[in-house]
């Protein structure tokens, strides 16, 4: 799937006929892949450093899109126009990124996992305020008598304690 990916990203610009066809294909793949994983796969344990490997694959897409676009341009372009150098210079910073990172393990510190703490963090936070709402309804609760245990309903313990007697 990801070599399809690929093929459709760097040839998007020379070819822009690909774009449509690699977009079927994904959302078939899309939906034959939820299908047999709802269905027909038994649960698996996922290696974690496939993510990874799926972003370092996507980065040479935009490589090769990025090699695409300077011989497109340099064949287009007599000399050397505006548009050919800056297609020059962004390829030549992709590839020092790009090169930072698998080699010298440069943009290491911008992982997903870090957005997942804070995920975390904020729903510990909601947690914490309904747990205590509901200790406050409690503390309401037994001042007023009122209990669902004790035959009371949950509304009754919603209420102010001066309404509910």
């Amino acid at each position: 799937m990801l070599c399809i990916t690929a093929i459709t990203v760097s040839y998007s610009i020379p070819c822009p006929l690909v774009c449509p066809f690699g977009l079927v294909y994904l959302f078939l793949k899309h939906i034959v892949d939820r299908y047999n994983i709802f269905f027909a796969y038994s649960p698996s344990r996922i290696n974690k450093h496939i993510h990874g490997s799926a972003v370092t694959f996507v980065l040479w897409a935009v490589i090769l899109l990025q090699f695409n676009v300077v011989f497109f341009t340099g064949l287009r372009a007599e000399g050397f126009s505006p548009m050919f150098i800056f297609s020059c210079v962004a390829l030549f910073l992709t590839l020092l990124i790009f090169v930072g990172r698998i080699s010298f393990g440069w943009f290491r510190h911008l992982k997903p996992s870090k957005y997942r703490r804070f995920k975390l963090r904020a729903a510990m936070l909601e947690r914490q305020e309904a747990l205590d709402v509901f200790q406050g309804m409690v503390r309401q609760s037994s001042r007023g008598g009122i209990s669902p245990r004790r035959g009371g309903s949950l509304e009754q313990c919603t209420k102010p304690s001066h309404e509910s007697q």
